[in-house]
């Protein structure tokens, strides 16, 4: 952010990196753990939530044109710089979910207890490879919508803001909206927080380092569009 926060940057950024994602993380917590979806409803979801992720991402990316702020600014249009920080970063990130995976998934018992997990805390993902279409919108809506105002547009309101009370604001800017993120998904359980919270920290820097959201959006919705293919490569009742 090259300029001061507004009060409209204030707003969006209580509103969508503050107020809606931990609303949000405790009120599905809550709601998942009895909710049963059929496909019909499971593709509900994924159009209700695309809408909305990408509306969210809209209303950021157009108060911050105009605000007079530049697309390259925020990370969009410009292409990612691979220098020796942005590689280490992504390749830490790719070590870690690989690893993270491949654990899950290496023996019988760690496949059922993942699809356990599944069943009570993510109930939304998909059963069906017919049903990955419009969840792979869902997918690219949160990889675009969530990376603009958690990555692309509040680490830019933070160093904009810290900077001027802080030490080390680029810390501190890439660190909290990580754990809001984080706590956003806590319906996925106090384990997947902690991995998130990690993973986003490596988004938050990967970001900061390349100058670009082209690599972050394509991270997350390969990590989202993995979890709904094994999904579906599971064996699942209806």
């Amino acid at each position: 952010m090259v300029d001061q926060p507004t009060i409209f940057d204030h707003s969006l950024a209580i509103l969508f990196g503050i107020y809606i994602p931990l609303v949000s993380g405790f009120r599905s917590a809550r709601q998942f753990k009895h909710l049963h979806l059929g496909k019909a409803e499971r593709s509900r979801f994924y159009l209700v939530n695309s809408a909305f992720l990408g509306g969210m991402g809209l209303i950021v990316l157009g108060s911050w044109l105009l605000h007079g702020r530049s697309l390259p600014d925020i990370g969009l249009t410009r292409m990612p710089e691979l220098n020796f920080h942005t590689l280490l970063y992504t390749g830490l990130f790719l070590l870690l979910y690989i690893g993270d995976l491949l654990s899950n998934t290496s023996s019988e018992k760690r496949k059922a207890d993942t699809l356990e997990h599944w069943n009570q805390h993510t109930p939304f993902l998909p059963r069906h490879r017919s049903e990955l279409p419009v969840y792979s919108l869902m997918c690219l809506a949160a990889g675009v919508g969530e990376e603009i105002v958690f990555r692309g547009f509040m680490i830019q309101y933070g160093l904009s803001l810290f900077s001027n009370f802080l030490p080390a604001p680029e810390t501190w800017a890439v660190v909290l909206p990580a754990l809001i993120f984080a706590i956003a998904h806590y319906y996925q359980g106090f384990k997947a927080l902690v991995k998130i919270a990690v993973l986003s920290v490596l988004f938050g820097w990967i970001y900061l380092y390349s100058e670009s959201l082209w690599i972050v959006m394509a991270l997350h919705f390969g990590v989202d569009w993995l979890g709904g293919y094994l999904s579906t490569k599971m064996e699942r009742e209806e």
